[in-house]
C-alpha cells in the first residue's frame, strides 16, 4: 500500500480546524464598536449603541461563553418577564467619545461610567491614569521644617534640604 501526499496549505488546516471545534460563523468583536456585532451594519457616531450580553454557546471546557458587545438597535435582544435586567431608557453619553449608549441594567448594580466599547473604556482610563501622574508632579511645593518655597527634584519630597528633614527628625522623636 502506498501512502499519498496532498499539499495542504495552513489556512485549509485553520479551516478545518475551526469546522471540528465549531467555531465556525463566529463572529469577532469590535473593539472601536464601529460596527453591530450582530449583523455587521454600520454604526455611525451619531447612532445608538446598544451594550448586551452576548452568549457565545459552551467553550472548550464545557462553561458557557459570553461577552458584552455593541448591537444595533435592531439586534438588540428584549428582556424577558423572568429576567433581572431592563434597558436604561433614554441612551446615555460615552465617558470618552460622547457617542449615546443605551446599557443594560441590573438594579442591584447601578453603573459608574458609560462606555460605548471596550476601546473608548480603555482609552478612558489611561488618559485618568496620565492625568492623576501629571498631577502627582506638582514640584514647586513649600518646605515643612521651615515654611520655605522650594523646587523639589522628586514628587514625593516634603523638606527643603536634609537639614531640615533631620531637624523635623528630631522634633518627631522628642
Amino acid at each position: 500500500m502506498t501512502e499519498v501526499h496532498i499539499p495542504v496549505s495552513l489556512d485549509d488546516l485553520l479551516e478545518l480546524e475551526a469546522r471540528i471545534s465549531g467555531r465556525v460563523g463566529r463572529r469577532r468583536s469590535d473593539p472601536a464598536a464601529s460596527e453591530c456585532y450582530a449583523c455587521g451594519c454600520e454604526l455611525g457616531p451619531d447612532a445608538v449603541v446598544y451594550r448586551a450580553r452576548w452568549n457565545h454557546g459552551r467553550g472548550s471546557a464545557g462553561h458557557t461563553s459570553w461577552t458584552i458587545e455593541s448591537v444595533c438597535e435592531g439586534c438588540a435582544p428584549e428582556p424577558n418577564r423572568r429576567s433581572t435586567w431592563w434597558w436604561d431608557h433614554d441612551p446615555q453619553p460615552c465617558q470618552r467619545c460622547t457617542r449615546r449608549v443605551v446599557n443594560r441594567v441590573i438594579p442591584t448594580r447601578p453603573m459608574r461610567h458609560v462606555f460605548c466599547s471596550p476601546d473608548c473604556e480603555r482609552r478612558y482610563y489611561q488618559d485618568r491614569q496620565q492625568e492623576k501622574r501629571r498631577a502627582t508632579l506638582d514640584l514647586d511645593k513649600v518646605c515643612e521644617g521651615c515654611d520655605e518655597p522650594f523646587r523639589a527634584s522628586r514628587s514625593d519630597a516634603r523638606y527643603c534640604s536634609g537639614a531640615c528633614r533631620q531637624r523635623a527628625y528630631r522634633a518627631r522623636k522628642s
